[in-house]
């Protein structure tokens, strides 16, 4: 009985993951099918009507009704130049307009967005019974920049890696969003390594000056990076306009990450299972916690593939992977050798040659001294008992013919 009701409700899930991945796949191939055009920006300004275009796909062979609404905090000033309930024909694109109506002024300020949203219609059952639909809708996302009071940026700030004894780069870029107009955008950054957290460096930002609403800046700076050892640092960013102010921190690297094969073990015995030693420096002043190796041996059609336990190996600093690999299969002779390092989403690989050797043959261990001092002992004490022994018994004889 317990046999069947697990089978019962084995056979229920089964057929519910059935029913779920093909809705999933339904709604999926729905969802595809009907299309809308790509988001707008614009910039808001007062008492200004605008005329944008959208359009509308149906990717299905059958025609498609949809419904098209505006939602959102700006809908009162959207208004469609098309009747929003229509027909979509099979794999059709209908382009319509509509009016963005900005008003005198805004409360909100910033990116403010509203959606106009085609939704389809479901088809109505014919016999008035129920009718599974799937009812898919699409969003166009209209955004308005509308400026802040005052003076306000809109700031992005990169960093660069550079390559070991390139200088690095630093980018500020910006837009005005705020309605008055700033005199000067200055700044400068320190320059930190990311492990020690010791400052390194420091740079001075260019600047811009008179800086009207939507007007950009961009300012550039760049860090001398000779001498310095590769690997990761942090560069904090300070910006001033006017009387306010920006700070950014943002991660960057001199060099490449690099784990480099200095030696490895170059010969092996046949039909052996063999120990495989890969030594490797690290030119990172980073732990690299993660660090193994695919090794391939090749000769002829033999071919054996192996990979090594995780071995870390400190900032700056060397290690030694170890691992074990049998010789059985193939002959005595050279063999190529591939050494692929893996960590940290980085590879680095070595090629080379190993050499398999007879394997020698086993000889009896010399004798040890103290082995031979220990068998010369018991020989020794083997003897005196038995000497002992038959002096007693010697001993007893003559006694016992004496009483006699």
């Amino acid at each position: 009985m317990s046999a069947r009701k697990t089978a019962g409700k084995l056979s229920i899930l089964f057929i519910l993951g059935v029913l779920a991945l093909s809705f999933i796949a339904i709604v999926s191939m729905d969802a595809a099918a009907l299309g809308i055009s790509v988001n707008v920006e614009t910039e808001y300004a007062p008492n200004i009507t605008r005329q944008f275009n959208i359009c509308f796909r149906n990717s299905k062979n059958i025609p498609d009704e949809i419904m098209v609404t505006v939602e959102g905090p700006l809908k009162d000033y959207i208004t469609l130049d098309f009747e929003p309930r229509f027909v979509l024909q099979p794999l059709e694109t209908v382009c319509q307009s509509y009016y963005a109506h900005m008003p005198a002024e805004m409360k909100q300020a910033g990116r403010v967005a509203t959606h106009i949203v085609a939704t389809e219609i479901p088809e109505e059952s014919d016999n008035g019974g129920f009718n599974f639909n799937i009812v898919v809708s699409v969003m166009h996302r209209h955004i308005w920049n509308v400026p802040y009071p005052g003076k306000y940026f809109d700031f992005t700030f990169d960093s660069f890696n550079a390559r070991e004894g390139e200088p690095a780069r630093f980018v500020l870029e910006g837009i005005s969003r705020g309605t008055e107009m700033v005199k000067k955008v200055s700044g400068y950054a320190e320059i930190f390594d990311a492990i020690s957290g010791k400052m390194v460096g420091s740079v001075q930002f260019t600047e811009a000056v008179y800086v009207n609403p939507l007007d950009k800046v961009k300012l550039k700076a760049s860090w001398d990076t000779k001498g310095q050892k590769p690997g990761a640092y942090m560069v904090k960013a300070y910006f001033d306009y006017d009387e306010k102010s920006e700070y950014y921190e943002r991660f960057f690297q001199i060099g490449e990450l690099r784990v480099d094969v200095v030696n490895y073990t170059k010969t092996a015995y046949n039909d052996s299972i063999n120990k495989f030693e890969i030594e490797v420096l690290s030119n990172w002043n980073d732990p690299v916690t993660d660090l193994y190796a695919e090794v391939t041996v090749k000769r002829g059609t033999y071919e054996y593939h192996f990979t090594t336990p995780v071995t870390p190996v400190k900032p700056f600093g060397s290690a030694v992977i170890r691992s074990f690999w049998e010789t059985k299969g193939t002959d005595v002779g050279m063999h190529d050798i591939e050494i692929e390092l893996l960590y940290s989403n980085a590879t680095s690989i070595t090629t080379g040659q190993l050499e398999v050797v007879p394997k020698p043959e086993e000889k009896p261990a010399p004798v040890n001294t103290t082995t031979l001092l220990i068998v010369i002992f018991i020989i020794m004490a083997i003897l005196n008992a038995w000497w002992l022994m038959r002096n007693r018994g010697r001993k007893e004889q003559a006694e016992n013919k004496q009483v006699a």
